[in-house]
């Protein structure tokens, strides 16, 4: 309703137990959902599989096609204002065959204000992205891990694509 100069909200209090949807809502069950962007694909998503028999855990293998330096983050549901991402980005640049984050140092998921993880590989190399997500009570227990896999010769069609022309 609306009254006088102000507009005013009538409310009543839901009891617990019971579940009320606004007019025209629906109720959400999908499961999340997350990806691995990175500066190697320039940006496009590489989906996360949720492990069957490990709630929570999530698996990418992921091929690099840079050489040098490369960043990424990890995206619930693809949105960058939902990002996992580390609490000092300067600390997380990796260059051994597999790096760690425990739940103090992954962040979010929220806007990363720019930060993102770093690792230093071959172009070719393969790494396994492996993300945690664990509640227990009411914290949320998060990890990221990664590690090298195996290198592979690089396809052409693998490569990003820059104004129609091969990076090769």
């Amino acid at each position: 309703r609306v009254a006088g100069r102000w507009r005013a909200v009538d409310w009543s209090p839901v009891e617990a137990g019971e579940e009320e949807q606004p007019h025209g809502a629906t109720s959400c069950t999908a499961p999340e959902q997350h990806v691995v962007v990175g500066s190697w694909n320039w940006g496009s998503h590489v989906e996360m599989v949720e492990d069957a028999s490990r709630p929570g855990f999530f698996v990418a293998d992921v091929p690099l096609t840079q050489e040098g330096v490369s960043e990424f983050a990890i995206l619930r549901n693809g949105n960058w204002h939902e990002a996992f991402y580390p609490a000092d980005a300067s600390r997380w640049q990796a260059t051994g065959e597999s790096a760690h984050a425990d739940a103090a140092l992954v962040l979010g998921p929220g806007d990363s204000g720019g930060r993102l993880w770093r690792l230093q590989a071959p172009a070719g190399t393969v790494v396994r992205m492996e993300l945690e997500r664990r509640r227990e009570g009411d914290l949320e227990y998060r990890s990221l891990k990664w590690r090298l896999l195996r290198s592979e010769a690089l396809r052409e069609a693998s490569l990003p694509q820059v104004l129609g022309h091969s990076a090769v």
